[in-house]
């Protein structure tokens, strides 16, 4: 079987000379079990059932591409996730490869008793509100159910409730299905591991790409289940737990047609006190403004409505709600380095000392001011970079 650029093929004695000039000690019972996890086209092995029924059926049964290219899975992959635009380069096909790839890589920190049990291999999925996102996240629940893991479909969700069902189910991972801040044309795939952490580059998802430049899509002699699950109650609760009173306050949220246009209503609209104007709220998959609150552009009709309506602050968010901007009370935007300045005090309060990490692009007032409410600032790049290696 290929791994790594050497070639494993299946032998019923001791040693096999290999196309690579390699000779390797390899089991029949390790090559099936390789070939039905990973590696559906090894050419040669005995246990190919594909191969045996000719080249000229391989397409029709069981779904086989006879070549990868991984050229074009490789572009797929970006620093901290999977983007790319809908469906050239990222088709339904690709979707199922990365489902397939990316159980593959969670699946292997269980043992082999716990992949036995089901409930020990579910992934969480959900999706955000692009028109792509009902056919790619179908192609990578398939991909990952032929992976022989199981699924809980969480729906139609912002990013962070896919960290919080991870957690709420005690999954072994999960994947969300959106492009993010991105314009409407593009989608592609954030994943985490248990506990919710973000998969990227150097934690997971360059060995979740090279399991899928290596496999093509294909039938499975054992198939993942496939479970729905609703999470709004809990969901709620729990981001309403960190709320504390407030004073009689209005507040203007711009959802740019992403899923806060979903999640910001159901979670705060009866919250005493608060008062919420709503904007661009549908999640149809089309966008008033591209979904990007850091370009300054996209926050023009929220601060137009912050002044008309004498809100006491504005929030932008985007796509998949994972992030946002804020302007005060004169529309005025707020740089994140202040606004992290200004939380850093809040949470040093709760827990006096703690490090707070900040951005690598903040100014030096981050720092001076974390220091000054008795902290220690910790800078750090962008992203999952940080992270260690989870497996």
């Amino acid at each position: 079987m290929p791994i790594g650029g050497v070639t494993l093929q299946s032998v019923t004695e001791y040693y096999r000379y290999c196309p690579e000039q390699v000779e390797v000690k390899i089991s029949d019972a390790v090559c099936i079990g390789r070939r039905r996890s990973n590696f559906s086209m090894c050419r040669g092995c005995q246990f190919n059932d594909d191969e045996k029924k000719g080249s000229s059926a391989r397409g029709a049964a069981g779904g086989h591409r006879p070549t990868v290219d991984p050229a074009m899975i490789e572009q797929l992959f970006k620093a901290y996730d999977v983007r790319a635009v809908y469906p050239d380069p990222l088709d339904e096909t690709g979707a199922w490869r990365i489902g397939y790839s990316a159980a593959q890589y969670l699946l292997r920190s269980l043992g082999a008793m716990d992949r036995a049990n089901e409930k020990r291999t579910r992934i969480v999925v959900g999706r955000d509100m692009r028109k792509s996102s009902p056919a790619l996240v179908s192609a990578l629940t398939d991909g990952i159910r032929s992976a022989a893991a199981s699924v809980i479909d969480i729906g139609m969700i912002d990013t962070p409730q896919l960290y919080f069902g991870v957690n709420q189910v005690g999954a072994i991972g999960g994947i969300q299905t959106t492009a993010s801040h991105n314009p409407a044309q593009y989608n592609g795939f954030k994943i985490c591991g248990p506990r919710g952490v973000p998969i990227g580059a150097n934690t997971g998802l360059g060995d979740i790409c090279r399991i899928a430049q290596k496999v093509s899509k294909h039938k499975s002699d054992r198939q993942g289940s496939l479970a729905e699950l609703n999470l709004t109650a809990e969901y709620k609760k729990f981001i309403r737990g960190f709320l504390e009173p407030v004073e009689p306050m209005k507040i203007v949220i711009d959802s740019s047609n992403g899923m806060a246009g979903k999640w910001a209503p159901t979670i705060f609209d009866d919250v005493p006190n608060l008062s919420i104007v709503h904007l661009n709220v549908e999640t149809t998959g089309e966008f008033v403004h591209d979904p990007n609150p850091l370009v300054d552009a996209n926050l023009d009709q929220l601060r137009a409505e912050v002044t008309r309506t004498g809100a006491d602050f504005g929030v932008c968010f985007d796509g998949d709600a994972d992030r946002c901007m804020l302007v005060d009370e004169r529309a005025e935007i707020v740089r994140c380095d202040k606004l992290t300045a200004l939380l850093a005090k809040w949470f040093l309060q709760r827990q006096p000392g703690a490090t707070i990490v900040y951005d690598l692009r903040s100014s030096r007032v981050v720092a001076d001011e974390i220091k000054a409410a008795g902290g220690v600032p910790r800078r750090e790049r962008v992203g999952h970079g940080a992270r260690r290696k989870l497996f």
